[in-house]
Order: C-alpha cells, then sequence, then structure tokens
C-alpha cells in the first residue's frame, strides 16, 4: 500500500483535473457538431475514465489503493486521451503546422512517460526496493520519455526547446537524473532516497515540461488552438 500518499496534497491536483475537466466538457460542447463520430465516442470514453479516476479519490486519500491499480487507472485514462488528440491533429492542424504539432503530441507522450516513472519510483523508493519487474518498467519509462524528447527537440522551433535548457529546467532536470542514477544502480534497492523528495522534483519537472507544452501549444494556428 502507499504509506506516503498522506505527505502528498492530492488536493492541489485534483483540483486542476477538476478544471481540465471542465475545460474539456467545454470544448466537446462548443464543437460537437464538428468533431469524427470515432472522437466523439472516445471522448465519451474519456469522460467515463474520469469519472472512475474521480470516484477513487477516496480511496487513494485513504490508502485503499495499491500502486499497480493507481498507475492502471491513470494510465488508461491518459492513453485515451491522448489516442483522442492524435485522432484529431490531421483534421485540426494546417500542414505547415504539422511539425509543431508533431513537437507537441511527442511532448504529451514525454509527460505521461515521466508520470509512469514518478509513480514507480514513488513506490520503489517507499519500499527501498523494486518489486518484481519494476526496474525494467522504470527503464521503459525512461527510454521512452528520452525517445520522445529528442523527437520534440527535432520538431520544435529553438525558441521552444531553449525553455528546456533555462537555468531552472536545467537544474530540476540534474536533480531528477541523479535520483534516477541512484535507482538505476541499486537494482537490490537500499536507495536512501526519501519518496516524498522524488514526487516533489519529478513533479516540478512534468510542470516545466507543461509549461513548455503550453507554449508550443500557443504556437499552433487559431484552428488547433481553438
Amino acid at each position: 500500500m502507499i504509506s506516503v500518499g498522506t505527505s502528498f496534497r492530492f488536493s492541489t491536483r485534483w483540483r486542476a483535473t477538476d478544471r481540465r475537466s471542465a475545460e474539456l466538457a467545454a470544448f466537446q460542447e462548443r464543437h460537437e457538431v464538428r468533431l469524427p463520430s470515432a472522437a466523439t465516442e472516445q471522448l465519451a470514453r474519456g469522460h467515463d475514465l474520469l469519472r472512475d479516476v474521480m470516484a477513487a479519490r477516496h480511496r487513494v486519500e485513504n490508502l485503499k489503493l495499491v500502486p499497480t491499480e493507481i498507475m492502471r487507472v491513470y494510465s488508461h485514462l491518459n492513453a485515451e486521451l491522448l489516442q483522442i488528440i492524435d485522432g484529431l491533429i490531421p483534421r485540426a492542424v494546417e500542414p505547415g503546422e504539422r511539425a509543431i504539432a508533431l513537437a507537441w503530441m511527442a511532448l504529451l507522450y514525454a509527460k505521461e512517460k515521466t508520470g509512469i516513472e514518478r509513480a514507480q519510483l514513488v513506490s520503489a523508493f517507499e519500499r527501498d526496493r523494486f518489486a518484481d519487474g519494476q526496474y525494467q518498467a522504470v527503464l521503459g519509462a525512461i527510454a521512452a520519455r528520452q525517445s520522445y524528447l529528442h523527437l520534440f527537440g527535432t520538431a520544435a522551433p529553438s525558441p521552444v526547446t531553449d525553455l528546456l535548457r533555462a537555468p531552472t529546467a536545467s537544474k530540476v532536470a540534474g536533480a531528477v537524473e541523479e535520483m534516477e542514477r541512484v535507482a538505476l544502480s541499486h537494482r537490490r534497492g537500499g536507495f536512501g532516497i526519501d519518496p516524498t523528495d522524488w514526487f516533489a522534483t519529478v513533479s516540478r519537472q512534468i510542470e516545466i515540461l507543461g509549461d513548455v507544452e503550453s507554449a508550443l501549444r500557443a504556437g499552433l494556428g487559431s484552428k488547433s488552438a481553438a
């Protein structure tokens, strides 16, 4: 079970999720007539999954969910929402903006992989050891994130990629990489890393990726930003 859950301020992140859920509902209402049927069906599934996530909140607060179940619920939701965006981009983005859209999607997937890694290592650092298969899962999440960030760096305009090289972003990335290095070099455990420190640091990295994503999305034309 997640014994560090009480140390995290779930409510702040849940309020952010509530805001984004309301934005998604408003978007669907504004564009429902123009959306392809496949996207409408995916959005409906996304809303159902969001309700499942929100319904599980009290179980998270009361430490009634094991880490694998939490990761499964959130990963399923995020995968569904990313598929919706994948499907809409060819219809909503002008040909001349496809490279920016590709960079944006790569960054979204990088954020998702970072979130998975965050959850995996919170669990590992709390127990001070890896569970069966967890080491490989962390390796896979890191490798996938790096691949997506490489694609982002190739497709995004320089002013946006420079945001990830800013002093604050570089400092946070360095701290994350150091904790990753410790985790991967201690395959049998004994990390000596406070899970709350890891959570706070990697969450800051995710926030920075979100800021870069917002800047990149703003670079898309008004049609795709609407």
